[in-house]
């Protein structure tokens, strides 16, 4: 399983992604932090951008912040 390290913008007026120099990842969200509805469209987008299915990505660590561990199969 590959690890990424992802800081999540939330309330953005678009959704972007963006990488960073040191193989991290900016994202920024629409939604709102409620019902886990962030989380949702943070590993909807990651799995447009790697091109992969959604059951392949999980949030590891950061699960109520800012800063996630997101895991890749």
């Amino acid at each position: 399983m590959k690890k990424v390290n992802v800081k999540v913008v939330l309330n953005a007026k678009n959704t972007k992604i963006e990488e960073l120099p040191d193989k991290s990842i900016k994202v920024w969200l629409t939604a709102k932090p409620i019902d886990n509805q962030a989380n949702k469209q943070l590993v909807e987008l990651l799995a447009n951008f790697y091109h992969l299915p959604k059951t392949t990505i999980s949030v590891i660590k950061g699960q109520k912040g800012k800063n996630k561990v997101v895991g890749i199969q």
